[in-house]
């Protein structure tokens, strides 16, 4: 999913160095600042089923004849995205000749993202005679492309003893939960794709819990009493 930005770099940094120029000989405007930031902070949607990549800009306030070359890092006080869920194509940022942006790529692993959100922040090294604009923060959270499958449990008198799985087509779990000790009911909504699965719902005991419901895009799909003693494994269909 497109990154939705918060606020728009280039305008804030052309008013910020408005009062920092003078004109050269040849009468045209540079800046007298050696200043280079990222983009402002955005917010970036995943499928949790998949990957997605997005650019990742900086740009400086003076044009030079040579390229330059930035070095950047993560920030770890503060960033809480998982390490094994991102990776970013370069530790630098070129600035070609002649230019002032330079971009590299950030790659994404929806399903190692938070359900409840997660942040990564970059920062750029420090340079002598550099001055350097705030560190990027990039929100990332899982959207699902597609309307979301709601599984509803409302629990028996034993919730310590009931459990679930949604496993595709070829016994492949691709989500899990319970037991729930001290909860009367369970709500959670789950991102398929169209296709077929199959939920098992299964008690520890043996003797059943309570009735659950799968809708799909507002219609019941599955609905079931909890009369299933160990377990059942019900299949359903995504369109």
């Amino acid at each position: 999913m497109k990154k939705q930005h918060i606020l728009f770099l280039p305008v804030l940094l052309a008013l910020f160095l408005f009062a920092a120029c003078e004109k050269n000989e040849d009468g045209i405007t540079v800046s007298k600042i050696n200043y280079v930031s990222f983009e402002p902070a955005f917010n970036f949607g995943v499928d949790p089923t998949g990957t997605a990549t997005e650019q990742i800009s900086i740009f400086v306030s003076t044009i030079t004849s040579a390229a330059r070359t930035f070095n950047i890092s993560v920030v770890e006080d503060g960033t809480t995205a998982d390490p094994t869920g991102y990776s970013i194509s370069s530790s630098t940022i070129t600035i070609p000749a002649d230019s002032n942006e330079g971009a590299i790529e950030l790659t994404v692993t929806g399903s190692k993202i938070d359900p409840d959100g997660s942040v990564l922040i970059l920062e750029i090294s420090s340079q002598e005679g550099l001055l350097i604009g705030e560190p990027l923060v990039i929100n990332l959270s899982q959207v699902c492309p597609y309307p979301e499958t709601i599984l509803d449990i409302t629990f028996d008198d034993y919730p310590e003893e009931q459990y679930w799985q949604i496993l595709d087509a070829n016994d492949v779990v691709l989500f899990e939960g319970g037991p729930y000790p001290d909860q009367t009911s369970f709500s959670k909504a789950l991102c398929l794709p169209p296709g077929s699965y199959q939920i098992l719902m299964g008690d520890l005991f043996g003797d059943g819990g309570g009735p659950y419901t799968l809708t799909y895009n507002g219609n019941v799909i599955v609905a079931r009493n909890g009369d299933h003693e160990s377990g059942e494994v019900i299949a359903f269909q995504i369109n």
